[in-house]
C-alpha cells in the first residue's frame, strides 16, 4: 500500500494568496492617495499651523536646486580661478618684476660729490675737563681766525684754512709764537656718492649744489690768500658770499623734495647744515664790513668743518 501523501490543490491555494496580497496592496494605495489628497487640502496646514506653506512647492523647490550641473559648476569655477591665479597671474607678476628690476637697474645713476683735503693749523685738542675758554681767549686777543670741530669725542681747535698746504704752512710760524706745539693738520672731506633713479632726479641737483658749495669755499679761500697785506675788496668778497647764499637756497629747496625713507637722516642733517651755512655767511659779510676779517675767515673754517661733520653723521646713520 502506498503511504505517500498527496497534497492536491496546493498550487491552487498559492495562487489565491497572491491575488489576495495584490488586492490588499491596491486597496492600501487607494487609501494612501485619498489620505494625502485630504491632508494636502486640509485647513490644518493652510490656515492654522503653516499658513502660506505648500508641501509640493517646498519639495519641488528643494529638488530644483539639486542638479548635476550645479554640483560641478562651483568646482569648475574654482579650477578656473586657480588656473588664472597660479598659471597666469603669477607669470604676469614675474614678468612685471623682471621688467621693473631690469628697468630700475638700467635706470640707476650715481651722483658724486667730490672729495677734498683742507689744510689747517691745529693749536689744541681739548678733552673732557680741559679748559677751552683759555685757548679761545688767546686766539681772539691775537685776532687769529679759528674754529672748533669735534673728532672722536675730542674738540680740535684749528686755525686758518686752505685747500693748498703751502698757503696754510705760511701761517704756522706766527701761530707758534702763541702755541708753540701747533702743527699742520689735514681735514679730509671724503667723496660722497649717491645712487638714484629718474624718480629721484633731484638727488643730482643736490649733488651739483654741494659741489658748487665746495667750489665756493675754494673761491673764498683763494680770495683771502691773494688779499694778504692788501686792502680788502669788499665788493668781490660780498659777491662770493651772495653766490653762496644762492647755492644754499637751492640746496634747501631740493633737499625738501626728498621723500625716500632711507634718506631721512641725510635730509635732516643736510637741512640743518645748510641753515648753519646760511647764518655763517650772513654773519661773515657783516664782520667783513666792520673790518673784522679774522672773524670772517673763522666762519669760512666753521662752514668747512660743518660739512666734515655732516658727512660723518650720515656715515654713522
Amino acid at each position: 500500500m502506498n503511504k505517500r501523501r498527496r497534497y492536491k490543490g496546493f498550487n491552487k491555494r498559492s495562487k489565491t494568496i497572491h491575488i489576495r496580497v495584490l488586492t490588499l496592496i491596491f486597496c492600501l494605495s487607494l487609501i494612501g492617495v485619498y489620505g494625502y489628497t485630504q491632508l494636502k487640502d486640509s485647513k490644518l496646514f493652510k490656515e492654522s499651523i503653516f499658513p502660506n506653506f505648500s508641501f509640493t512647492e517646498a519639495i519641488s523647490s528643494k529638488f530644483k536646486n539639486i542638479s548635476i550641473s550645479n554640483i560641478f559648476k562651483f568646482d569648475e569655477d574654482k579650477e578656473n580661478e586657480k588656473f588664472v591665479y597660479e598659471d597666469i597671474s603669477d607669470e604676469l607678476d614675474k614678468i612685471k618684476e623682471d621688467g621693473s628690476s631690469t628697468s630700475e637697474s638700467s635706470d640707476i645713476k650715481v651722483a658724486t660729490i667730490e672729495g677734498v683735503t683742507v689744510y689747517t693749523i691745529q693749536v689744541a685738542s681739548i678733552g673732557e675737563g680741559q679748559d677751552l675758554d683759555t685757548v679761545e681767549e688767546k686766539l681772539k686777543s691775537n685776532k687769529i681766525p679759528y674754529s672748533v670741530v669735534e673728532v672722536d669725542g675730542i674738540k680740535k681747535v684749528q686755525s686758518y684754512s686752505s685747500f693748498d698746504e703751502d698757503t696754510t704752512r705760511s701761517n704756522l710760524d706766527s701761530v707758534r709764537k702763541i702755541f708753540d706745539d701747533a702743527f699742520i693738520s689735514e681735514l679730509k672731506l671724503p667723496v660722497l656718492s649717491l645712487e638714484y633713479t629718474s624718480k629721484y632726479s633731484y638727488i643730482e641737483d643736490i649733488s651739483s649744489g654741494l659741489n658748487s658749495l665746495i667750489e665756493n669755499y675754494k673761491e673764498e679761500s683763494v680770495f683771502w690768500e691773494k688779499n694778504i697785506n692788501k686792502e680788502i675788496d669788499l665788493t668781490e668778497y660780498n659777491n662770493i658770499l651772495t653766490k653762496r647764499l644762492d647755492i644754499v637756497e637751492k640746496l634747501q629747496e631740493n633737499t625738501e623734495k626728498i621723500d625716500y625713507d632711507e634718506m631721512n637722516s641725510f635730509k635732516e642733517n643736510l637741512i640743518k647744515y645748510t641753515k648753519s651755512v646760511n647764518s655763517n655767511t650772513k654773519q661773515a659779510s657783516k664782520n667783513a664790513n666792520e673790518d673784522n676779517y679774522y672773524l670772517s675767515k673763522s666762519l669760512l673754517l666753521t662752514s668747512i668743518q660743518g660739512y666734515y661733520s655732516f658727512i660723518n653723521l650720515i656715515k654713522i646713520s
